[in-house]
Order: structure tokens, then C-alpha cells, then sequence
């Protein structure tokens, strides 16, 4: 490692070391970007740079390559630039075509990665809208029931002739068939006397 560099990733390691806006990643690996603001003022402190884009591009130079975490922080990372193994900075070198092409190779391979993301978004995306679209019907169709139940269960309350009622009866049973054992059973209970709390659903139904 020649004087420059050295002085440079020497001053990077001490801001890093002191959280100036900046900071290693929990594993020690990386550099998290955590405070433009703040790291803009310790970029001027010890490189004399009223540009935060100059050491971006520094660090690029000395071949660190950048992408956004997925904790939202802006990452840099050097596999020679670890938190608890300074021996190998010494491997550090200063170099613009390795560099880019560092850079070039990680944007390919992140691009690739968002497109693998973007694809598994959409699939997610389909499920949520067909799903959407089943609890629609199930609604439409739970207040439908709720509604005739309520008709059917006055209707046989105030009907006492008993050929109406056996009528009831059977229009009673066309309505319930199809439905669960339980959900018949409430639905009984709460006609005919036994009433019980109507919250049987974290969805708001009244019988199912």
C-alpha cells in the first residue's frame, strides 16, 4: 500500500470507527452510510472536500463497490476492509479500471437480483388480487344468508299456523343447507331461543 492510499483508508477507518455518519455493519464487513449530513462534515474535516460525490467516488477508486441494503442504509463494501482484520488493507490498491469493473460487475449482478424481486412482487401481487376478489364474493354471499336468516327468523316467530310453519320449516332448511354443522347450529340457537354471542368470525358476519 503506497502513502496515499494508506492515508486515505486510514482516515476512512477512523471515521468509521467513530460513527461519523458512517459506520461497519453488524457482521463488520461493510460500511453503512447511516447520516449524509453528518458524514458530509467529517468529509470536510479530514479530506478538505465540500463535496460528498468526490469521496463516493474515492471510495469506487479504491475498490469498493456500493448498493442499498436491504435495512434501507447505503452499503459500501471491500473484501480488504474489515473491522476486526486491519492486516489485509495492505491489499488495498488504488485502482480506476478495476474498480469499474468491480462496479459494473455488482450492478449486473443487482439488477439481476431487483428483476428476480420484481418478478416474485408481481406473483404476490396476483395472489393478494385473487384473494381480494374471493373475499369479496364470500362477503356479497355472507350478507345475503344474514339477510334471509333475519326474514326467515321472524317470519317463523310470528307465523302460528302450523301448516305456515311446516312451510317455514322446509324454506328454513333449503336456506341453511350447505352450510357447516357449527354454523347450523348457531344459526338454529339464535332462531328458536338459545340466542348466543353473534361474533363467531374475526370477520364482522352476524351468523357465520
Amino acid at each position: 500500500m503506497n502513502t496515499k492510499t494508506y492515508k486515505f483508508i486510514n482516515k476512512l477507518r477512523q471515521m468509521v470507527d467513530s460513527n461519523q455518519g458512517i459506520r461497519w455493519s453488524i457482521h463488520g464487513d461493510m460500511l453503512e452510510i447511516f447520516d449524509e449530513e453528518l458524514l458530509h462534515q467529517a468529509i470536510l474535516k479530514n479530506f478538505r472536500s465540500s463535496k460528498s460525490s468526490t469521496f463516493h467516488r474515492q471510495l469506487t477508486y479504491y475498490q469498493f463497490y456500493t448498493f442499498m441494503h436491504q435495512n434501507g442504509y447505503r452499503v459500501y463494501k471491500n473484501q480488504y476492509f474489515l473491522r476486526d482484520n486491519i492486516q489485509l488493507e495492505d491489499n488495498i490498491m488504488r485502482n480506476f479500471k478495476s474498480s469499474t469493473n468491480n462496479q459494473t460487475q455488482e450492478l449486473i449482478n443487482l439488477q439481476a437480483e431487483n428483476k428476480k424481486l420484481m418478478k416474485q412482487l408481481k406473483e404476490i401481487e396476483k395472489t393478494q388480487v385473487q384473494i381480494m376478489k374471493n373475499l369479496q364474493i364470500q362477503t356479497k354471499i355472507h350478507h345475503l344468508l344474514t339477510k334471509n336468516l333475519q326474514n326467515t327468523s321472524k317470519y317463523l316467530h310470528n307465523k302460528q299456523q302450523v301448516d305456515g310453519s311446516r312451510i317455514s320449516v322446509r324454506f328454513f332448511i333449503r336456506i341453511i343447507k350447505g352450510l357447516k354443522h357449527d354454523s347450523v347450529e348457531k344459526i338454529t340457537k339464535h332462531i328458536f331461543g338459545e340466542k348466543e354471542s353473534t361474533c363467531y368470525s374475526p370477520i364482522p358476519f352476524q351468523y357465520i
